[in-house]
């Protein structure tokens, strides 16, 4: 057998708690695997204890989960009410669009309007 050629060993790492960044999927579903069978049996306590879990991360894993279901076990973004770019109109301008005593292009097409009020949006 050939001697080793790395002065350090590679050893694998231990399991650590968490250090502000969200578990992997595989830490995940390992704890919901193990959480489900018990069924109240073994405490939400040492299940966290057994996989270096804080306790508060391990209630709100298991409402995430009640509440996502199985997406719960894979990484999940922050969820935003408001999706898409920022709209290049203020509301003050929609505002305006829809009042028909200070738009009186309002019936016309887009373009119309788009021109006349000398808006900044463009096609896509």
């Amino acid at each position: 057998m050939a001697p080793p050629t790395r002065n350090n060993p590679f050893r694998t790492p231990s399991p650590e708690p968490l250090a502000n960044c969200e578990a992997t999927t595989r830490r995940k579903c390992k704890f919901f695997d193990t959480l489900a069978p018990n069924g109240g049996t073994k405490s939400l306590r040492s299940i966290a204890k057994d996989y270096h879990i804080v306790e508060s991360i391990a209630r709100y894993w298991k409402k995430q989960y009640a509440s996502l279901g199985v997406e719960a076990k894979r990484r999940t973004r922050p969820r935003s009410f408001i999706l898409g770019y920022k709209s290049k109109i203020t509301k003050a301008t929609c505002k305006m669009l829809y009042s028909p005593s200070r738009n009186p292009v309002r019936k016309q097409p887009y373009e119309a309007q788009i021109e006349y009020h000398k808006l900044p949006v463009k096609k896509r």
